[in-house]
């Protein structure tokens, strides 16, 4: 596999016939198929959700939070983003200092959520059964 941007690929056309010979290339000599992967073949969304959430990674440790998360994800099953906050706390201020736990939180347990739809305040959050243990 290779990875390009569809507008390099189309607009070099040295680069195109790269390809050619690379592909060729490798099916001859490792009788392997070459493909080349753009930015055209990632879902949009998923790829905005990832970028989103990306923003929460590196929030410094607060284990008091992501626990009393998890306890209320664990409770309810499947809870929206919003529904968790006033869980969280009532006082708006603090939501919004939880908040971005929630986020990170998704990113370190990819699956509660599905990434193919916009993460909003509505997104739904599913237990899975057990935690990953991250955050």
């Amino acid at each position: 596999f290779e990875v390009k941007y569809a507008n390099e690929i189309i607009n070099n056309p040295e680069l195109q016939q790269k390809i050619r010979i690379l592909t060729e290339h490798i099916k001859e000599k490792y009788n392997l198929d070459f493909e080349i992967f753009t930015d055209d073949m990632i879902d949009k969304q998923y790829l905005e959700n990832l970028k989103f959430l990306y923003k929460f990674v590196f929030l410094p440790p607060a284990h008091n939070i992501v626990y009393a998360i998890e306890q209320i994800l664990q409770a309810n099953k499947n809870i929206e983003v919003k529904e968790i906050l006033l869980k969280l706390h009532t006082n708006k201020h603090k939501q919004l200092e939880y908040l971005p736990y929630i986020w990170s939180y998704i990113f370190h347990n990819i699956g509660v959520v599905d990434l193919y739809e916009k993460l909003t305040m509505k997104t739904t959050l599913k237990y899975l059964g057990k935690f990953n243990g991250q955050n």
